[in-house]
């Protein structure tokens, strides 16, 4: 084994040597042979003679030698990847435009699969094993979604089979000090066995003691996030140890989290956690042991062999017994599980639909790219039969054809590979540049999905050596002399053919239609949504988020809001200015909550309730809302006070049909009785596309919020302009006052469209491509086809025909491919519309304008693509060709 590796490493590093011992070894024989023929008597020449005979010839021998030699596969294929490189580099534009189209449908492919898999299937980077986690919610008899108390978690984590462990965290936003200035973070409020349970290890120091976790108002230690530890404390391993305030609370600093590990909340990055025990510290308004009380998300692991199917059957008989237990707390709501990428929190929800309709364009994108390619290919291989003819006239066999073609096709999917790979590095960090600023850290995991890549890779290698070696092996079954003569242009396996390759243009023509249209049903939603007014005008308006210390409460707060409101409305460049406690169309708009309605007999036993925000006055007029009756919310609406509050339209209408609800009385779920004051007309609140659902608005005095978002108008409808002006004026108020962001309003409306614009940037960009691949597509067919009918040409030439009569000739055949798949491509631009529906803003799937511009668009690239050719044979001179001929 030994000799046979050294021979095969001599063979291929000392060739000379190697050739020169074989040229000595036939020579010796030679010799030998000879000598024996002269002792038995013949003249040296015949001799000579006879010993080349009775050897079989000098060059057939060292011929023999080598096919039998050790590495004699290797050389051949060494030698086939020097001659396909040298083809290849004979015909620079074929092969870059074939190695950029395969470039496309790989890039393209493994960035969509990968922003998928980062953000749908595996979206909390650097924790383990995320396909066995499931989302415990709740839902309630609304239908509403939500999260758990901290009894339910007790509950479920106490009594669970089909999970290993169930882990808890709830959302954190407070003021970081560390003797520096006051910073705003997010983080979360974990159970104990948080860290355990994700299978995350801290990179500097530890998680959890269970002694920290053990006693609610004690364990005041957190764990930082690797981007805090690195932004404000410079990376500092000393940081282990020191004590940082968080709302005023020391806490001792005992872990930093590994880098890349930002939590469980898919789409927010945290900066740091804290034990659950701190919740009497950082959370004092939570009634820990009531089960009206929802605050914690909670994450159960499934144990080996579970299906999620077991664990929601065992959770809603869970859910039931609670319910038996505390009815008061329970009534109505079940626990529901969710896969992490069907998850209705987070990401999940804005990322899953345009993700799902990116899938299947990239796909498109990809089965375009293999065709174009696939008819590139077969011109190309056409243009070959001369070459192939008088190969496997020399003497060349099939299989030795076969490897070659087989070889270039090969270099020509690993440069399509390469460039596939370099364009999906560069395209999988863009997702994240469409969104834009928010009062949130959001965070979109990135990194390049390997397996897709592989099979986008796959896919497109096995297309081009299959289309690539058909010309190898059509060739041995044709007429050698007669494609010789012909010179290999009018051959019958070119003219059987030809109907694959024009089948081939029909799909891209369809494939392109299908993206085009898909383009321009996202680009007129955008601008649909450009043009949306949602019950309000956010345009000259400047948020700003702010977040006050724990050391404000019910009366000091709502004087710090008064106080700052008067000083921001004093501004010269300020019209109006208001306070929120949610931004409307941001990812938080409101909160839900269940309702008592006086006077009103729901239809059914099921509960009913309305969303809801915490605002000042003048937050309508700040907005540009219409109120339609009553007054709006004012100072003079205290906490002494009576309650006051708000409706919409929608609410007015539902709850008080027929009556005016002016008056009228509701009590939301843990509040007290509320009187409506007022009637705003309908805006909308979560997204462009929501129904109308009842909505009321509380007074700021009489419901305090810690965290509140100031609303500025701007005079000049410039809100940037005022950011200084406002961070001035917050400043004046209390220099502690820590401000997260502020942004245009507009902004936020921008996160309101993301899926839109995702669809309509990324379907453009493919649109353009699959336009471009299927121009170029119909060029190869009508250009081939055009140079096999030159003596076509020439005789009509001869017979008196125009350039334009050729020209029509040839443009109305190619054209005749759009008619053919133009049908095709609208049938299939409509069913991609209407999966993607829920996408679309005021325009239909089946949309004539789009339908048309995407089709005029089409046609006007296909005509060009087809003229070109159309113009070169309406050049060529009759005598010329008929005398070749």
């Amino acid at each position: 084994m030994l000799r046979r590796v050294a021979r095969l490493c001599r063979n291929l590093v000392d060739r000379d040597a190697v050739e020169r011992a074989l040229d000595e070894e036939v020579a010796a024989t030679l010799d030998l042979l000879s000598e024996q023929h002269r002792e038995a008597g013949l003249a040296p020449g015949e001799a000579r003679r006879r010993a080349v005979l009775e050897l079989g010839g000098v060059e057939q021998v060292k011929g023999r030698v080598r096919d039998v030699r050790s590495g004699r596969l290797l050389e051949d294929v060494m030698h086939d990847v020097r001659y396909g490189t040298r083809l290849l580099r004979r015909a620079p534009g074929f092969a870059v435009v074939v190695a950029l189209t395969l470039a496309v449908g790989i890039g393209a492919t493994t960035t969509v699969f990968s922003w998928a898999r980062t953000t749908l299937l595996e979206p909390m980077p650097g924790v383990a094993r995320q396909n066995e986690i499931l989302l415990i919610a709740e839902r309630d008899r609304t239908g509403h979604l939500g999260t758990n108390s901290y009894p339910d978690y007790l509950a479920y984590r106490e009594t669970t089979h089909a999970f290993s462990d169930v882990a808890a965290s709830g959302f954190l936003r407070v003021i970081l000090s560390d003797g520096q200035s006051p910073e705003r973070v997010f983080g979360a409020i974990v159970s104990g066995n948080y860290f355990s349970f994700l299978g995350v290890h801290p990179a500097l120091g530890r998680s959890f003691l269970p002694e920290e976790t053990a006693a609610f108002g004690t364990g005041a230690v957190v764990v930082l996030s690797d981007g805090l530890w690195r932004r404000r404390f410079n990376a500092d391993p000393a940081v282990l140890g020191r004590s940082v305030t968080l709302d005023g609370h020391p806490c001792r600093v005992i872990g930093v989290a590994p880098p890349g590990f930002v939590g469980d909340f898919p789409g927010v990055a945290f900066s740091f956690w804290v034990p659950i025990t701190m919740q009497p510290q950082l959370l004092p308004d939570v009634e820990r042991q009531s089960r009206s009380d929802h605050w914690l998300s909670l994450r159960g692991r499934l144990r080996p062999g579970v299906t999620l199917e077991q664990a929601q059957a065992e959770f809603l008989e869970i859910g039931r017994r609670i319910e038996r237990e505390d009815p008061a707390g329970n009534e109505g709501r079940r626990p529901v599980l969710f896969s992490l990428w069907q998850s209705p929190m987070g990401s999940a929800p804005v990322l899953r639909p345009v993700l799902a309709v990116l899938a299947a364009v990239v796909g498109l994108v990809l089965l375009l790219a293999c065709a174009n390619v696939a008819n590139l290919l077969m011109v190309r291989g056409l243009g070959r039969a001369h070459e192939i003819s008088l190969r496997l006239s020399l003497g060349a066999s099939r299989g030795r054809l076969v490897r070659q073609f087989a070889t270039e096709s090969l270099l020509l999917g690993l440069m399509g590979g390469a460039g596939g790979l370099a364009l999906a590095r560069a395209m999988v960090g863009t997702l994240s540049g469409f969104i834009p600023p928010m009062g949130l850290p959001i965070h979109v995991p990135v990194g390049l999905d390997w397996s897709a890549l592989a099979f986008a890779g796959a896919i497109t290698l096995v297309t081009v050596l299959a289309i690539g070696i058909v010309p190898a092996l059509t060739g041995v079954r044709t007429d050698l002399a007669g494609r010789l003569n012909a010179g290999g242009f009018r051959t019958t396996a070119a003219a059987g053919r030809a109907p694959l390759r024009q089948g081939l243009v029909v799909a891209q023509v369809a494939l392109s239609m299908m993206l085009l249209a898909g383009a321009a049903l996202f680009l007129r939603s955008v601008l649909n949504a450009d043009s949306l007014r949602p019950g309000f005008d956010g345009r000259p308006v400047l948020v700003a988020s702010l977040n006050l210390p724990k050391s404000y409460n019910q009366v000091s707060g709502p004087a710090l809001y008064q106080h700052l409101l008067e000083r921001v409305r004093s501004l010269p460049a300020v019209r109006a200015a208001s306070l929120a406690h949610a931004v409307a169309l941001s990812p938080f708009g409101g909160g839900g909550t269940t309702l008592t309605v006086d006077g009103y007999q729901p239809p059914t036993k099921d509960a009913y309730g309305a969303w809801f925000n915490i605002v000042s006055p003048d937050y309508f007029r700040t907005l540009s809302m219409t109120l339609l009756e009553g007054r709006d919310l004012a100072e003079r609406d205290t906490a002494d006070a009576p309650l006051v509050a708000i409706v919409n339209q929608a609410m007015a209408e539902r709850y008080w049909n027929g009556r005016s609800a002016i008056g009228g009385n509701f009590t939301p779920s843990n509040r007290r009785r509320v009187l409506v004051v007022g009637i705003v007309k309908n805006s909308k609140n979560f997204s462009i596309n929501e129904d109308t659902e009842p909505y009321f608005y509380l007074s700021y005095r009489q419901h305090f919020e810690a965290e509140m978002h100031l609303h500025v108008q701007a005079t000049n409808g410039d809100p940037v302009a005022l950011a200084p002006l406002v961070r001035s004026a917050m400043a004046a108020v209390d220099p502690e006052l820590a401000v997260s962001e502020t942004a245009p309003m507009a902004d936020f409306l921008r996160f309101a469209f993301f899926a839109q614009r995702v669809g309509s940037t990324l379907l453009c960009l493919f649109g353009v491509m699959a336009l471009l691949l299927a121009g170029m597509g119909l060029y190869g067919v009508v250009s081939h086809n055009a140079s096999r009918r030159k003596r076509e040409m020439g005789v009509r030439f001869a017979f008196g025909a125009t350039a334009a009569d050729v020209r029509r000739l040839i443009i109305v055949q190619g054209l005749r491919l759009l008619v053919v798949g133009l049908p095709v491509g609208v049938l299939g631009s409509i069913g991609l519309g209407m999966a993607a529906r829920s996408q679309l803003y005021g325009v239909s799937p089946t949309d004539p304008i789009s339908l048309g511009a995407a089709g005029l668009a089409l046609a006007a690239v296909l005509v060009v693509a087809a003229g070109i050719p159309a113009w070169r044979a309406a050049q060529v001179d009759p005598v010329t060709i008929l005398r070749q001929e």
